[in-house]
């Protein structure tokens, strides 16, 4: 075969598989993991039902690989530089709380997989996987840009706080809609985390 006709053919299936994953992140994110379906993929991309498991063996395979799209998502501005603290902070609550329609329906598919999780060995297993990235991710931010070196115990439990002050600030906003509420208490802590770190060496 003509090499550059089977690139354009792999470069087709890439992209007839990311429409596929997106499909799924559509539905879970309206109806829950629960609801994806072939039928219901094949409806939204114009793929026919065996086509989709051409591309992919197995619905939870195609959950899977959107977990991993809503991850990359979920970790994009925690990798970029930034010029202090306060900056990187508030940037990490803009990510919450003034995100495009499109991206709300990744919160809200990724939220999903979390309620999975709980009752599923493998989403925990792929989402704990997620955990240690963003904390690595987070840890290594506020390294670089805390006004005092922190130690371990120190940089754990900021770490554990900022995720948890995510995941809950993130779930309320996207259950009742209220962004500005939940942005003013964002903005509350950033100014106590970093008032207290630029204060003290150690949360202990």
């Amino acid at each position: 075969m003509d090499p550059k006709v089977q690139d354009k053919r792999m470069e087709k299936g890439e992209q007839t598989r990311i429409r596929i994953l997106h499909a799924a992140i559509a539905i879970i994110s309206e109806h829950g993991i629960k609801e994806v379906s072939a039928a219901k993929l094949a409806q939204l991309t114009g793929v026919s039902k065996s086509n989709i498991f051409h591309h992919f063996k197995s619905i939870d395979e195609i959950l899977h690989g959107a977990l991993h799209i809503l991850f990359d998502d979920l970790l994009e501005p925690m990798a970029q530089e930034y010029r202090d603290l306060e900056q990187f902070l508030h940037q990490l609550g803009q990510s919450i709380f003034r995100v495009p329609e499109p991206y709300l329906k990744a919160f809200k598919a990724f939220f999903s997989f979390y309620h999975e999780g709980m009752f599923n060995a493998d989403f925990r297993e792929a989402l704990l996987s997620c955990t240690d990235k963003i904390t690595e991710l987070l840890g290594h931010q506020l390294n670089r840009l805390a006004l005092r070196p922190l130690d371990e115990k120190s940089l754990e439990s900021v770490t554990a706080l900022l995720f948890s002050l995510m995941d809950g600030m993130g779930l309320h906003y996207l259950l009742n809609g209220n962004g500005q509420l939940y942005e003013q208490a964002w903005r509350l802590q950033v100014s106590m985390l970093c008032r207290h770190l630029a204060e003290d060496d150690s949360l202990a």
